[in-house]
């Protein structure tokens, strides 16, 4: 069976249903039993499982939910329904439906996601301060900059803003769910920019490396992980749909 979580957004409000939701991985151990975990995005290890027996036709009772007090206080019964044989949705009996997750969005993949977004949003906020501080000590030395240093820079709070402006629109979406498009357009619209300025800057970067100047092996390495970070960032925010409103 595959997992179950309630999440039937098609845009980047489905983040933050995976966030609040627990998710239902269930394997069937015979005919009539099936076992159950819930867990989270958060959560490497499950919240509560149990053995469920089938009652009647697709609906499921706790067979023992003593070391599961989740499970056998909120999801005492599970009702599914099956479509060729297969369960695409939980009937949980006070309103909540759970559907089955889209292909490709297994826990592994959900977990590896949250993890590469989670570094580079601690990158693009961390790096900064370093640099800013970095800057100070060259500076204090009267040591002299050059063009590829302030590209690079430029380059790097790309990402930086690009954190910023999405976590400020988790945020009003989390303090007010019922936003119209209008209000949100403007983030959307940021994203845009700031990814064709990360594009641009990092052409500029490379045509001056080949044309004018030559990077040092820490240029060459900053260079590097910032565009790796700033991949995985896009890419992370292009999949959650963070480009798009409907």
């Amino acid at each position: 069976m595959p997992s179950l979580g309630a999440v039937n957004c098609n845009y980047f409000l489905a983040l933050l249903a995976y966030v609040r939701t627990p998710l239902f991985q269930i394997t069937a151990l015979n005919d009539d039993t099936i076992q159950v975990s819930v867990n989270s995005v958060f959560s490497i290890v499950n919240f509560d499982s149990a053995v469920y027996t089938q009652i009647e036709p697709h609906v499921y009772h706790i067979y023992n939910g003593k070391d599961a007090p989740i499970l056998l206080q909120h999801f005492p019964v599970l009702r599914f329904r099956v479509e060729d044989g297969i369960p695409v949705q939980i009937h949980i009996g006070n309103g909540g439906d759970y559907t089955a997750l889209p292909p490709g969005r297994t826990m592994p993949f959900l977990i590896t996601s949250l993890i590469t977004t989670v570094l580079s949003v601690v990158f693009f906020l961390i790096i900064p301060i370093i640099l800013a501080i970095l800057f100070l000590i060259r500076r204090k030395r009267k040591k002299e900059f050059n063009r590829i240093d302030g590209f690079q820079t430029v380059f790097l709070l790309t990402g930086t803003m690009l954190v910023f402006n999405n976590l400020a629109l988790i945020l009003r979406i989390v303090i007010q769910n019922f936003r119209s498009a209008t209000e949100l357009a403007p983030h959307i619209w940021v994203n845009y920019l700031l990814t064709f300025l990360a594009i641009g800057l990092f052409t500029i970067i490379l045509w001056k490396w080949k044309k004018v100047e030559t990077l040092s092996k820490w240029q060459k390495l900053f260079l590097a992980t910032t565009t790796v970070f700033i991949v995985l960032l896009i890419v992370s925010l292009y999949y959650w749909r963070f480009f798009t409103l409907l």
